[in-house]
């Protein structure tokens, strides 16, 4: 009888508490929420692309109801590929990425990661093009067993050290 009292207390008083909602990162948006200037970002920089998804990215804080950065998820009419745009709120392109399957990764990509991480799989892999400075990066995800590693390299196959990664990587992380 004493367990069953402590319960209905217990679930009385949960249920007199409010808990306190906080906007998901990247929480999905209607279309129609996305500034126009986005917008006409997103369609003067891939005219051929169909956007399935927009979200809305609103910082590392709880307390953050600004965006921080809109992302388009779209696809284009060349590839089945899944494309990713990242605007900040002014409409600036701030970079896009291509998601790739691992038997797509370009030949000398492989060869470096297969060199530096024989033991793991490759499980995919990212193609970031980031236009302050404009300049592209792969970022290829590793699974060894339970464990995950990302590898990051150049455009030619040369491995990027993580603490030189640029800050748009760093900071907007998908």
């Amino acid at each position: 009888m004493k367990k069953i009292t402590i319960l209905f207390y217990t679930l009385c008083v949960a249920g007199l508490l409010n808990a306190q909602e906080t906007p998901l990162n990247n929480a999905p948006v209607p279309e129609a929420e996305v500034p126009q200037v986005v917008r006409t970002s997103q369609k003067a920089n891939f005219p051929d692309g169909y956007v399935s998804s927009w979200f809305i990215d609103r910082g590392l804080t709880a307390g953050d109801d600004a965006p921080v950065r809109y992302i388009s998820q779209f696809g284009d009419s060349f590839s089945t590929n899944t494309h990713f745009a990242t605007y900040l709120p002014n409409g600036m392109l701030f970079y896009d990425a291509k998601f790739l399957e691992a038997a797509i990764i370009p030949s000398d990509i492989m060869l470096q990661v297969r060199k530096a991480y024989d033991d793991y799989e490759v499980v995919h892999a990212k193609l970031f093009t980031l236009y302050e400075p404009k300049r592209q990066i792969y970022q290829v995800k590793l699974r060894n067993q339970a464990y995950i590693q990302m590898a990051y390299y150049t455009i030619d196959g040369r491995p990027i050290p993580k603490k030189e990664l640029p800050e748009a990587l760093l900071v907007f992380k998908y």
